[in-house]
């Protein structure tokens, strides 16, 4: 259990971890700090800040599900001190010892990260902090600029998944071409470009069995009256995983500039 932490760059402990520390009924613990907060000298140093001691109310679900309210405090050391001179007894003065060691290290903490401050009397100390402060500046509206840009190319895929997840669950590599909506791609030179990729197999329209397994594709049987009358044909049909996973290979290869419109996205370009 970590006694002392952080609480708006103060060290404290909470009533909770004091109970659970020296072995004491919370109640007791909080009525005990409720008594030291009725002092007269307490409530003028509480609020001259020379002395923390905050109430804090959280709210739990009991177990029928009504709410339980329960009331904490934090103490910095100075109000811990305060109340731990009522513990008494060589284990209490142990746990003492413990939480003067835990505020030690955790004021030693806060010191060291804390940078110090550049002589200003001093030209060159002053000079030394000014460049530093600046390359500083310099450096947060680099790193601005480039989240920005990142952002900004980031953003067309997104409003496309988003998009795309509206789209039929299987579909014609028509109508895929379509959904797209990439310039001068249609069915047949979608499948050209899947042909390349190695997706689907060469010369023919069907795809290679690693990619029906991954769900990129389903194959279905489709009836066709021919002179030979009516036959059972595989057809190719894309999921709209199969959708979301080809469009992202246009978009890797930089095969296209996408700008949205209506929250569609419409190509502007490709270089096949």
């Amino acid at each position: 259990m970590e006694l002392v932490t952080l609480n708006n760059d103060k060290p404290v402990t909470t009533s909770l971890k004091i109970a659970e520390k020296f072995g004491k009924r919370h109640d007791n613990v909080t009525r005990a700090i409720e008594t030291l907060l009725a002092s007269k000298s307490v409530q003028e140093k509480t609020k001259s800040g020379l002395l923390k001691i905050e109430g804090v109310e959280i709210i739990k679900k009991n177990a029928i599900g009504g709410e339980v309210k329960r009331l904490f405090y934090h103490l910095d050391r100075e109000a811990f001190t305060l109340l731990a001179m009522g513990f008494t007894g060589e284990k209490a003065l142990n746990f003492k010892l413990d939480y003067m060691a835990a505020f030690n290290a955790m004021e030693e903490r806060v010191k060291s990260l804390t940078p110090a401050l550049p002589d200003f009397s001093n030209p060159v100390d002053a000079a030394r902090a000014w460049a530093d402060a600046k390359e500083a500046e310099q450096k947060a509206i680099t790193h601005a600029e480039k989240l920005e840009n990142e952002n900004r190319k980031a953003r067309p895929k997104v409003i496309y998944y988003d998009w795309v997840a509206n789209a039929p669950d299987t579909m014609s590599m028509n109508q895929a071409a379509k959904l797209m909506n990439i310039k001068d791609v249609g069915r047949v030179n979608l499948y050209k470009k899947l042909r390349e990729w190695g997706i689907i197999m060469p010369g023919g329209t069907e795809p290679y069995q690693r990619y029906i397994n991954q769900g990129w594709f389903k194959m279905e049987d489709v009836t066709k009256e021919t002179s030979r009358g009516i036959r059972l044909f595989p057809t190719t049909r894309v999921t709209r995983k199969g959708l979301q996973k080809i469009y992202g290979m246009f978009l890797e290869e930089g095969q296209l500039d996408l700008v949205i419109v209506s929250g569609k996205p419409i190509s502007l370009g490709h270089k096949f």
